[in-house]
């Protein structure tokens, strides 16, 4: 058998055409089999996982967006578990945005538990995996990868804090681990601490992705009243004035209100010219419309222990890090301003 007469005859016994996906192609390297987003489904996918049984030269998988679920990606394995010559050449495999979900991924596993796997590109981001399943993969990872991986994507797969525990630990043995995405999970800020402090030991890591996650406050809160108005402290005069946040969660818009402290508007623009200070009628009618109430002090609040870990690990005397994304966690301004001085150090 040949991976083509193998892909052709699978083709023909599941009924469906075969198409030049995968190992058929006309163009492009023949070590690469590049399916992103074709949505071709489970049975493409068996197709092509009986071809490569045959296969002996393919290092990089590609299967992006294809509506894989776990039945195609337990057939997927199988496969490339039982072509060990395949197995030892593969360094790149990417089944990110797929269908896999939280059912059972034991062919995964003992793929990476494999003593002849060579993995080192692992991408299983938007698989809704969970936190079991991202735990069994981290454990193995940590345990039968440690000298060999360098990227790992997790991104969007609703991890908690649960997994946490089994990421440092991959953290800890991988030591050659230079990539770790995290966005769109469900991080807070207990986790986000604990990965904080294990990055203070890993002198390998170059990229961090922790955005969209719920390190920070909570979402749900709406913010004070004292840290909306009070802008700045130091100049009275730039204060908000009637920000309406309901206004803004049923319109989407931003509603600011005219100060009734405030001069009138002039109707060619700006505010009307207040009128000479010896004019006595001016100084009564119009003499408190300028008068703009102190500032409320906004009550300090401490530094959240993620914060405080990241600030620590600014200062640390080799920082691996060239790109952190911390983005949409909603952090505190008392966070940010703290960050932003830390960093400068």
């Amino acid at each position: 058998y040949t991976p083509s007469f193998a892909f052709i005859k699978s083709a023909n016994e599941e009924m469906i055409v075969p198409n030049p996906l995968g190992l058929l192609k006309r163009k492009g390297d023949d070590y690469k089999i590049e399916m992103n987003n074709h949505k071709v489904g489970d049975s493409y996918i068996k197709v092509l996982s009986n071809s490569l049984k045959y296969s002996k030269h393919i290092n990089t998988i590609q299967l992006k967006g294809n509506r894989m679920s776990s039945f195609g990606a337990k057939m997927l394995f199988t496969s490339l578990n039982q072509n060990k010559g395949l197995l030892y050449k593969i360094h790149t495999l990417d089944l990110s945005n797929n269908k896999i979900g939280k059912n059972n991924i034991d062919e995964m596993i003992n793929y990476i538990k494999d003593p002849k796997c060579n993995l080192e590109y692992l991408d299983v981001s938007s698989n809704l995996l969970g936190d079991e399943n991202i735990k069994k993969i981290s454990d193995a990872l940590a345990e039968f990868a440690q000298y060999r991986m360098v990227t790992v994507n997790y991104g969007n797969n609703q991890i908690s804090d649960d997994s946490i525990p089994s990421i440092c630990n991959m953290l800890t043995q991988c030591t050659g681990l230079r990539v770790l995405i995290l966005n769109w999970n469900k991080l807070t800020n207990p986790g986000a601490t604990q990965l904080m402090k294990k990055l203070r030991t890993h002198s390998e890591l170059r990229i961090l992705d922790l955005a969209w996650n719920n390190i920070g406050n909570d979402l749900t809160v709406e913010p004070k009243y004292e840290e909306i108005v009070n802008t700045d402290l130091t100049n009275p005069g730039r204060n908000m004035h009637n920000f309406e946040l309901n206004e803004t969660c049923r319109t989407m818009r931003f509603n600011f209100r005219r100060n009734p402290l405030l001069p009138p508007l002039d109707p060619k623009g700006g505010n009307k010219k207040p009128q000479k200070k010896n004019d006595p009628k001016a100084a009564t009618k119009t003499g408190p419309l300028y008068k703009i109430p102190k500032p409320i002090p906004v009550p300090s609040t401490p530094v959240s222990p993620y914060s405080n870990e990241l600030g620590q690990y600014f200062h640390e005397t080799m920082i691996s890090l060239i790109h952190l994304d911390i983005s949409h966690n909603n952090l505190p301004t008392t966070d940010a301003k703290f960050l932003a001085e830390e960093i400068k150090d």
